[in-house]
């Protein structure tokens, strides 16, 4: 490689200025800080912060010290360890800003501003010490208080290299939390300070990395005991896979995959325990699980290699994208440290040749890559402040279940907010009425306002001095005043006191960003705590620069964490941050040395409930069949939901209530009558174990109330998991109101509502208090009984579900009015509470049909979370509001096996949860739909179909041998014809690859397995497999045709012909506008009069994802397949091609755990969107 000498002095410059290393803090592809220790300096700074348990390990008491120095006095007389967990007086000073007066004492009232400096000695002299001292900076006061923080004195000794601003981190300190704290300081001290803590970092980290002594020994690889045991039953489950197999009760692609299955699951069980049995070796300080824990070198997966078993290998494979069978079955189940037989040896080369190829064929083409990127990007520089555009990206939180893949924080930081984001917790405050005439007082409070109202005040104060209208209006000029002082400018007096406002002038208290406004740490942060998911914000994609980008588009400078300057090339940093990646990726199979990480699929869904939490299970939807006693699902969309209903106490104690209102009811129950209460069970030192929220309708566990004692599973409290129930809080009389008597009125049932019903309690004529009732209300009082407090009344059902499926539109739902924003505290999210019905504005969802008619209305009670947007589509089973205590909402596959009944009550006992359903992760089962008689349509031996006969059979066992459906270029369509009591036939189209498992003239039930569709072997996707798609979604190439997906061009409902009727088949044909070809069949979506909007011809073997008569929509897949980009682009518009491509470019890097900014895909992008071909040349000369 060449040496690059910079002579001249532009050279020397540019050497100093930007490529010297303490100007390169942060990585230019994440924003990330990219100068960390590494290695040996993270093994010092981590020995030197860790606890060793053993000196607590005796129960004394942790001794106390008044300050850090008297600690380390201790310490050099050796008094105390260097790892001894101690308690230490510390001093904090707490930054916060003046907001007030008190009225009473005319001491200042301050607010945190979030900082706090820790030191040992009084760092200001002159301060008065004893006093909480308050020391006035222009806004700001230092608020001086001590407290006792447990730690160590090599935490005290590691925060001495810090900053007062940093101070006090107490915690160990892994590579992780290093990289973080650099960060930190960065964002705190700026640069250069950085610089110098991570100089005085260096040397600590060198200092006790020496002290330390640690070093790898034979003794230090620990094999955990229970190896063998977890070996043997894997054996014995593989040897009960292959019985099976050998049966023919299996196919091939699913033998394999439970194999692999196994092996995967073994060898993390023994991984994990050989992690826990070096965790606790040589008391917690066994050097090479210190390695590995604090990030210095290698990895769980290496030391796994090292003492536990090997694992897995990979083949080397003949292409890059693998195929089945890409992981060899048997695995190494020997350890480095016992030693590899010849053949785990033979197997193990395999791995690492493909290591060592992969590092060597591989660079170079993550190279190529890089240069292509900047071939195309290289005229992407930053030429203007701002487009001025008013289109921008919608983005929220990536999340895969309920497992945050990237955060929203993450993904707004240093972009520029498009619109302003207000805090929707907070309402607009009016400070100053339209019309007023502006006084001393109203300036004042403007002024109190502060920085943030200028440009609101600037935009609203508009009349002249007399007060009279101004034709146009006169726009008053303040952003020249100083908002910051403390004394208000007189500035502002003359221009403001006299005028007239013309519009209200509201107090900016609630906008978290303005418009255009670069989106900060704190703002950030912010936005999330409001419970904010979506926030739409500038994107170099909707930049209108004619030649470059805009500073507002393209957002921060990662490199220098502020904002971009104009002359920046974001093209080839978009490039290089996007290809060295790959670099890196390619090196990394090398480590590993060939296992592959497999991760198992999810074949279940269990209970989303806490220890000792109790529920109840509800089916939506479900159709379901009972076989072989077990209950499986025949239908799809069918929904299963859990509730949380009651609560068991987790250990002994005692009960402390805090509730504004409760009663005990005739059954001698306690009753909650209020919302917002809550429940504690508190230990021997009155010390909170157990916190538990109690909302209206709760009912208290037998012998549970105020300072009651309670024992470890004792019922704390239940309610209605499917109702929010009405409850009477005054005696009286029940007086039923638009309510009409239909069946005998001394049973509960047989009641029809009118448009307002209500049900009150009366004293005589007086109204006492009253309830608003919904059309699918359960009363559960008689009219004109008499009621107690804490009496149940009526039960409105919650979920609200709809039964029908259309257009969602609001009726009397009005926000601040009938319905408020609130912040679930346990989710972070963000919902909409009915908060007010009464009987002229009752929140209702009407539901649209496709025509514009209303099919049906719901009203809301209160209480309840909107779940739906005005406007939205909804299906039949759809949940359109539900009660705060609904857990979990599942989606059911065909062929799940139901493990609990509907309306069963379930909890969570010693860390079990509860199984719900369960499903085979090999294969997709096609089940009948109907009883009758199965007749082979367009199936022939050789022809369609082929004979698989398993190896380990004979040729008498007929269960062994099997129909798989082959690919054919015939116009034939391999199907399965239901004959049922109708005597018309049902067709069940059979895909490529499907197993029949029907014979002929077989008679069958509803629920019986047809077919079964084998999923695909999984493929180990290391970078291998990731750098040639990232090069296919540059390049936006075509995907083959066989796995080519079909998408929906218009929205409708799926029209798939019966074969055998060319009366379906003639108006689909008509509009393709040619004949079927061989081998392929028609499917079509309709308008609701059967009018073929879009017709398409799919190749036989292609699998259908869409049933006959299901809604889709613009976009949605009829086939399953690989997206073309050209096609996407066609049908959903650029916005949302660019939108696919930059998530799935960043699905590979995040497979990979690496961090690239969503902006520089974005960059790249835009560089392919810029190419276009013209397709009518207009009036134009030229062309």
């Amino acid at each position: 490689m060449a040496v690059h000498v910079p002579l001249s002095r532009e050279a020397r410059n540019e050497a100093k200025h930007l490529m010297l290393s303490d100007k390169n803090i942060l990585r230019p592809a994440s924003g990330q800080p990219i100068a960390t220790p590494s290695q040996d300096i993270v093994l010092g700074c981590y020995y030197l912060t860790k606890i060793d348990p053993s000196y607590s390990a005796g129960g004394g008491e942790v001794r106390r010290f008044a300050s850090p120095e008297q600690a380390m006095q201790a310490f050099d007389h050796g008094l105390i360890k260097l790892q001894e967990e101690i308690n230490v007086r510390f001093t904090t000073y707490e930054e916060v800003e003046i907001i007030g007066e008190d009225k009473d004492s005319g001491r200042p009232l301050a607010r945190s501003l979030g900082m706090r400096i820790f030191i040992g000695e009084d760092p200001m002299p002159g301060l008065d010490l004893e006093d909480p001292t308050q020391l006035e900076l222009e806004r700001q006061l230092l608020l001086h208080k001590t407290e006792f923080i447990r730690t160590t004195v090599g935490r005290i000794i590691f925060n001495e290299v810090l900053t007062p601003e940093l101070r006090f981190v107490n915690q160990m300190m892994s590579k992780k939390n290093l990289s973080k704290l650099v960060g930190r300081s960065f964002n705190s001290v700026g640069l250069r300070r950085t610089a110098e803590i991570l100089d005085r970092m260096k040397d600590v980290g060198f200092q006790y990395a020496k002290y330390s002594g640690l070093s790898i020994a034979l003794s230090d690889m620990v094999v955990p005991p229970s190896k063998s045991d977890v070996i043997n039953g894997t054996r014995e489950r593989v040897n009960e896979i292959q019985k099976q197999y050998d049966a023919g009760a299996t196919t091939e692609i699913e033998r394999y995959n439970k194999v692999i299955d196994c092996w995967i699951q073994a060898t993390e069980k023994i991984a994990d325990d050989m992690m826990g049995t070096l965790k606790v070796h040589n008391n917690t300080f066994n050097p090479i699980f210190m390695m590995a824990d604090s990030g210095a070198r290698g990895s769980q997966q290496q030391i796994r290699q090292l003492a536990g078993m090997r694992g897995l290998m990979s083949k080397p494979m003949k292409k890059l994208t693998g195929g089945i069978g890409e992981i060899i079955e048997s695995p190494i189940e020997s350890n480095f440290k016992e030693g590899l037989t010849v053949l785990e040896y033979f197997i193990s080369t395999h791995g690492a040749r493909k290591g060592l190829a992969d590092t060597a064929l591989k660079t170079a083409e993550a190279g190529y890559l890089t240069r292509r990127l900047v071939d195309v990007a290289q005229d992407a520089i930053v030429t203007e402040d701002d487009c001025g555009t008013i289109s921008g990206m919608e983005v929220s939180a990536i999340k895969e279940g309920d497992q945050v893949i990237e955060s929203l924080k993450d993904r707004i930081l240093g972009r520029c907010a498009l619109e302003t984001i207000r805090n929707p917790l907070l309402s607009d405050r009016v400070i100053i009425k339209a019309g007023t005439k502006l006084t001393e007082e109203d300036v004042i409070q403007i002024h109190r306002c502060g920085f943030e109202n200028r440009y609101a005040i600037r935009s609203l104060i508009a009349a002249n001095s007399s007060g009279k209208k101004t034709a146009p209006p006169e726009e008053v000029d303040l952003t020249d005043i100083d908002w910051w002082s403390l004394e208000i400018p007189e500035e502002l007096f003359s221009r403001l006191e006299g005028r007239t406002v013309l519009e209200d002038v509201k107090d900016t208290y609630n906008i978290l960003v303005r418009a255009g406004d670069e989106i900060s740490e704190s703002a950030a942060e912010d936005i999330e705590r409001c419970g904010i998911d979506k926030v739409k914000i500038r994107s170099v994609l909707c930049c209108e620069t004619a030649r470059g980008v805009c500073v507002k588009c393209y957002g921060r400078d990662l490199a220098r964490g502020r904002m971009v300057q104009p002359g920046e090339a974001v093209g080839v940093i978009a490039a290089q941050s996007i290809g060295e990646p790959g670099t890196q990726l390619t090196l990394r199979t090398f480590h590993i040395g060939g296992t592959t990480s497999r991760i198992v699929s999810e074949s279940s869904y269990s209970a989303n409930l806490n220890e000792g939490e109790i529920g109840a299970v509800r089916y939506i939807n479900v159709d379901a069949e009972v076989k072989e006693n077990e209950t499986v699902t025949v239908g799809r969309n069918g929904k299963i939901i859990v509730a949380f209903s009651g609560q068991r106490a987790l250990m002994d104690g005692k009960v402390s209530i805090e509730c504004e209102k409760l009663m005990v009811d005739r059954q001698g129950q306690t009753v909650i009558l209020s919302d917002g209460g809550i429940l504690q069970i508190q230990g021997r030192k009155k010390e909170s174990i157990q916190k538990l929220s109690i909302p209206f309708g709760v009912r208290l566990g037998k012998g549970v109330e105020d300072k009651a004692s309670v024992k470890a599973g004792d019922l704390l409290f239940t309610r209605s998991p499917w109702a929010r129930p009405l409850i009477a809080q005054v005696e009286g009389k029940v007086k039923f109101v638009d309510v009409q008597e239909l069946g005998d009125p001394d049973t509960l049932e047989g009641r029809k509502f009118g448009e307002s019903p209500l049900i009150q309690v009366v004293s005589g004529n007086e109204v006492l208090e009253e309830h608003p009732l919904t059309p699918r209300a359960k009363v559960l009082v008689k009219d004109g009984a008499k009621v107690q407090p804490g009496d149940f009344l009526a039960e409105l059902p919650l979920p609200v579900i709809s039964q029908e499926e259309g257009k969602v539109r609001f009726l009397g739902i009005a926000e601040g009015r009938t319905i408020q924003q609130r912040l679930d505290p346990v989710t972070g999210n963000l919902t909409s509470i009915v908060t007010q019905v009464d009987e002229h504005n009752v929140p209702r969802i009407a539901i649209i049909g496709r025509k514009g008619e209303v099919v049906t209305t719901y009203h809301l009670p209160i209480g309840c979370e909107i779940r739906v947007k005005d406007g939205q589509d909804v299906f039949r089973g759809d949940i359109l509001a539900q009660s705060e205590n609904l857990r979990q909402i599942e989606v059911l596959p065909v062929g799940a096996i139901l493990k609990v009944a509907d309306n069963e009550q379930i909890e969570t006992k010693g860390g079990q949860r509860a199984v719900l359903a369960q499903w085979d992760p090999y294969q997709i089962p096609i089940i009948a739909t109907e009883s009758g008689k199965v007749k082979y349509h367009d199936i022939e031996l050789g022809v369609t179909v082929r004979q698989h006969r398993d190896s380990g059979s004979t040729d008498d066992a007929k269960e062994s041998v099997q129909l798989i459906v082959m690919e054919q270029k015939e116009d034939k369509q391999p199907s399965l014809e239901i004959v049922g009591k109708s005597e018309e036939a049902n067709l069940v189209s059979l895909p490529s690859g499907a197993h029949i498992v029907v014979r002929d003239n077989q008679k069958i039930d509803r629920g019986d397995t047809l077919a079964r569709i084998p999923r695909e072997s999984f493929k180990s996707r290391d970078v291998t497999g990731g750098l040639p798609r990232v090069e296919e979604i540059f390049e936006a190439r075509r995907p083959k045709a066989k796995n080519l997906a079909i998408i929906a061009r218009v929205s409708g409902w799926v029209k798939i012909p019966r074969p055998g009727h060319p009366e379906d088949e003639q108006p689909i044909i008509e509009k393709l506008g040619k004949k079927r070809k061989r081998g392929t069949r028609l499917m079509a979506i309709v308008d609701s009069e059967g009018e073929v909007l879009e017709s398409y011809e799919v190749d036989i073997g292609k699998h259908l994802i869409r049933n006959d008569g299901e809604w889709v929509n613009v976009g949605d897949k009829l086939v399953d397949g690989s997206l073309d980009p050209h096609e996407y682009l066609e049908v959903m518009g650029e916005k949302r091609c660019m939108e696919y491509l930059l998530n799935e470019i960043q699905e590979v890097y995040r497979l990979q755990g690496v961090g690239i900014n969503d902006k520089h895909i974005e960059v790249i992008i835009r560089q392919m969107m810029n190419k276009v071909t013209i397709t009518d040349p207009g009036d134009t000369d030229f062309l």
